[in-house]
C-alpha cells in the first residue's frame, strides 16, 4: 500500500459525475483545515458515505488510527467550511476529517480506553499526511496557513480539540512536522534519558538531552538544542513542565541536571500568598528580569491590571533591580514579576 510520510494512504476519488455537487471548481490550495467528525466511524466509511451520497457536503481526506483516505482530487475544492460557494475556506484549502474522536454512544467527546488511544494515534497520523500534503501542494508551514472549521464559520470544530485546549499544540506540531520535512531531517531516536531531572528549580542549570516543546502541553516540538546547557526560567503544572531559556519547554525526561541553583535564591512560601497588583498595567516575566520574554497565552500576553489579585507562589531575592530590590515574585506559578508592584 502506498504511504505519505508513513501513514497508509489510500485513493478512493468521488466519480467525475459527481463532481458538480462535491467539487465544482478548480482549485490550488493554498491552506490546510483540520475538522474532527464527531463521530468514531473509519476514515474509509466517511469515505464511502461522503463519495456516495446527494449531499454537497464533501471533505478531501479522512484520517483515523490505521490510514488516510483522499477522497476528492487536491485540485477541486470541497465544501466543508461553511462560508458559502465563493468563501476562502470553501474554495482555497483542502480539507482533513479526524476520525475516532467522539462516542456515540454517550453522545460526548469525552472519550477513554481503547477509543482515545485510537483518536490519539489519528492525530498522530494526521499530523503526518497533513505536513506531507502541504509540502506536496506548496503551502507554506506557518501559522495562518493551518486552520480550523470554526476559522471560516464559526461552528465549533474541530469540537474535541477546541473544547479541551488541544487545538493549538496540534497546529503547532503541524508546522514542525512541515518544517523537519521540509529541512530533510529524519526523526531522531535516543535511548531513554538515563538521568532525568528530578525535583526541578527555577534557577537550576540542566543540559537537554531529547527534545524542548514550543507549548507547555507538548506543541511544536524541535530538537535543535540538544546538548545546550541553559537555566530553568520557569516551571508550570502541565506535562512539559520546565522552561529552559526560552528556547522551549521540556518534560523531566528531556533534560538532565548539571547545577543546582543557588541555595535560598529562590523559595516556596510554605502558603501561597494572596496580594494585588498595584500598577495599570504589569507584564508577567518568564525570569526575574524586565528584559525576559513576557510570558504567553492562547490569546495573547499574561499583562495583569492594576487590583488584580494573584497568588505568590515562590519569591526571589537574586532577580534584576527594579526601584532599589532585587525581589521577585512567581505569581500563580504562571512567572515572575517585581515584589515592589504587589501588595
Amino acid at each position: 500500500m502506498a504511504t505519505k510520510n508513513g501513514v497508509p494512504y489510500r485513493l478512493n476519488l468521488v466519480s467525475p459525475s459527481m463532481y458538480g455537487i462535491k467539487c465544482p471548481y478548480s482549485m490550488r490550495a493554498t491552506k490546510a483545515t483540520v475538522h474532527e467528525t464527531d463521530n468514531n466511524a473509519s476514515a474509509n466509511n466517511e469515505v464511502v458515505y461522503m463519495i456516495g451520497n446527494g449531499n454537497q457536503t464533501s471533505f478531501h481526506v479522512g484520517i483515523d488510527e490505521k490510514e488516510a483516505v483522499q477522497g476528492i482530487p487536491f485540485n477541486r475544492n470541497s465544501w466543508h467550511a461553511g462560508d458559502g460557494g465563493n468563501g476562502y475556506g470553501n474554495r482555497n484549502t483542502i480539507s482533513f476529517e479526524i476520525c475516532k474522536n467522539y462516542d456515540p454512544n454517550k453522545g460526548t467527546t469525552k472519550i477513554s480506553g481503547s477509543q482515545l488511544t485510537a483518536y490519539n494515534k489519528a492525530k498522530a497520523n494526521a499530523v503526518k499526511v497533513i505536513a506531507q500534503v502541504m509540502i506536496e501542494q506548496g503551502i507554506n508551514g506557518i501559522v495562518d496557513n493551518v486552520k480550523t472549521h470554526q476559522d471560516w464559520s464559526g461552528k465549533l470544530c474541530p469540537q474535541k480539540m477546541l473544547r479541551e485546549g488541544l487545538w493549538i499544540p496540534m497546529r503547532d506540531q503541524i508546522i514542525a512536522e512541515w518544517c523537519r520535512l521540509k529541512s530533510g531531517n529524519k526523526p531522531s531516536v535516543l535511548k531513554p534519558n538515563p538521568k532525568p531531572l528530578k525535583d526541578g528549580k527555577v534557577g537550576d542549570t540542566v543540559k537537554v538531552y531529547n527534545t524542548l516543546y514550543l507549548t507547555s502541553t507538548g506543541g511544536g516540538a524541535s530538537a535543535k538544542k540538544r546538548g545546550k546547557q541553559g537555566k530553568i526560567k520557569r516551571i508550570v503544572r502541565n506535562s512539559k513542565k520546565y522552561l529552559v531559556e526560552d528556547w522551549g519547554w521540556a518534560h523531566p525526561n528531556d533534560i538532565q541536571l548539571v547545577k543546582r541553583a543557588s541555595s535560598g535564591s529562590t523559595s516556596k512560601p510554605s502558603n501561597s500568598k494572596t496580594k494585588t497588583v498595584t500598577i495599570d498595567k504589569l507584564n508577567v516575566y518568564t525570569s526575574q528580569s524586565l528584559s525576559s520574554p513576557i510570558v504567553k497565552t492562547g490569546s495573547g500576553y499574561r499583562i495583569l491590571k492594576k487590583g488584580t489579585k494573584v497568588k505568590v507562589t515562590a519569591t526571589a531575592n537574586n532577580g534584576q533591580l527594579v526601584h532599589g530590590s532585587k525581589n521577585w515574585s512567581e505569581v500563580d506559578s504562571w512567572g515572575w514579576v517585581p515584589s515592589v508592584y504587589l501588595r
